[in-house]
């Protein structure tokens, strides 16, 4: 009899101890975004704003919006236009001028056995596009005024991975031979360009691939100049590279997350200064690296990724925050819903959604395109679709604002 009893007081004993070591657990499956079927799935492209909105691809179809919102209470959901253009092939990359919207597309390279990137544009994305480039596996294209940039991929003597970046203006009709190389032998590709829209500024933009290179027009000649010190290790690759003000100037982020500053200072830019150290040794920096705006306060967010990621792994890593003036950072590098003035209202509710995902692109839909003024911030995750942060109701009826994904 006492050998029984001492058995159910020992269960008793466990159930308890699992009990009160589950309770976290049982809370974060309460905050956890429901798993819906997104309207965005796959890994999406980078975003790009065109004809009064704001542009991101996943597959062979392209989505627009302009950031009005239908629907009530939880029921909201933000409106996006849906383009399947025929024989399209699947988008890689997007990029945009006042004219035109470029992508980047994958098609079957038959005589090779495998894939192969092809540059097309079109100025009305529902119909009419043209194959503008395809002497090369274009990997990405960039835009910056009138001047287009594309980044090539090809194969070394070494059977290495290299990248050759070419430029052209779109004044020409734009077709392969168009393209002049400007800089070649890279080994990562082409990640950014920012204009240095500056009369008394002899560079004209800034690259960033893996290191970052100035481009000079030198009476009608391009010249691309190491700008800094040329970087050699795959941590110190520089990733992304974002315009945040007159003042601030650039901000650019390498592989291992340290991030830098650049000013310009009266049109001349000045060396990079790093402003905060690497993330952890095991997270890295994806290379998205955005501006956005929420009440009064600004925010320059910075995505990053454990590098133990897989589709079943935890909390792995959203994106950091940083908030500025128009003068300087004024904030540590922080996790969102922590600290306020933050960018989502509930720190347990972020980890378990965008938090569970590398973010690889993020926007804020511009105040000149979201007449609504709905404030919606799109990320592009690495698996799970684009994830929209929104003003909605949570279970308890509270308005917040909280990142999910918006169903088909």
């Amino acid at each position: 009899m006492m050998k029984k009893n001492f058995i159910v007081i020992f269960a008793v004993v466990i159930a308890a101890i699992l009990i009160t070591c589950n309770e976290p657990v049982f809370y974060m499956v309460s905050k956890e975004a429901p798993k819906v079927e997104p309207l965005i799935e796959g890994s999406p492209t980078n975003f790009v704003i065109f004809d009064n909105a704001v542009y991101v691809a996943s597959g062979e179809k392209i989505f627009s919006t302009e950031g009005k919102v239908e629907g009530e209470g939880k029921d909201r959901k933000v409106i996006f236009s849906i383009y399947s253009p025929p024989d399209f092939g699947r988008v890689i990359y997007l990029a945009s001028t006042t004219d035109y919207l470029y992508a980047v597309c994958l098609t079957d390279d038959s005589a090779n056995k495998k894939t192969k990137g092809i540059l097309k544009r079109s100025k009305k994305p529902s119909s009419g596009w043209d194959t503008i480039y395809d002497a090369d596996n274009v990997q990405s294209v960039f835009a910056a005024g009138k001047d287009i940039f594309i980044c090539t991929m090809y194969y070394g003597s070494d059977n290495k991975e290299k990248f050759k970046i070419l430029h052209s203006e779109e004044s020409l009709s734009l077709s392969s031979n168009d393209f002049l190389p400007i800089k070649d032998g890279l080994s990562t590709e082409l990640r950014g360009v920012i204009g240095i829209d500056d009369p008394t500024n002899p560079t004209k933009f800034l690259l960033c691939a893996g290191s970052l290179y100035n481009v000079v027009n030198n009476s009608g000649t391009i010249v691309i100049n190491l700008f800094g010190v040329e970087k050699t290790k795959a941590d110190d690759y520089f990733m992304g590279i974002v315009n945040i003000n007159s003042t601030i100037g650039i901000a650019a982020v390498d592989r291992s997350g340290k991030l830098f500053r650049i000013n310009n200072n009266s049109g001349i830019l000045t060396a990079p200064e790093e402003r905060f150290g690497s993330y952890s040794t095991n997270q890295k920096a994806t290379g998205s690296i955005a501006t956005c705006i929420i009440g009064s306060t600004n925010f320059l967010l910075i995505g990053r990724q454990d590098m133990s990621y897989s589709t079943s792994s935890g909390y792995t890593h959203g994106y950091l925050e940083i908030v500025y003036d128009n003068n300087d950072f004024i904030s540590d590098r922080k996790e969102p819903g922590k600290d306020a003035p933050t960018t989502t209202d509930s720190y347990d509710a972020y980890i378990s959604s965008i938090g569970k995902n590398p973010v690889n692109h993020i926007i804020q839909i511009p105040s000149s395109i979201d007449v609504e003024q709905n404030k919606i911030i799109l990320a592009s995750s690495q698996s799970t679709g684009v994830w929209r942060l929104l003003d909605k109701p949570n279970d308890d009826d509270v308005w917040e604002r909280s990142w999910n994904q918006q169903e088909k």
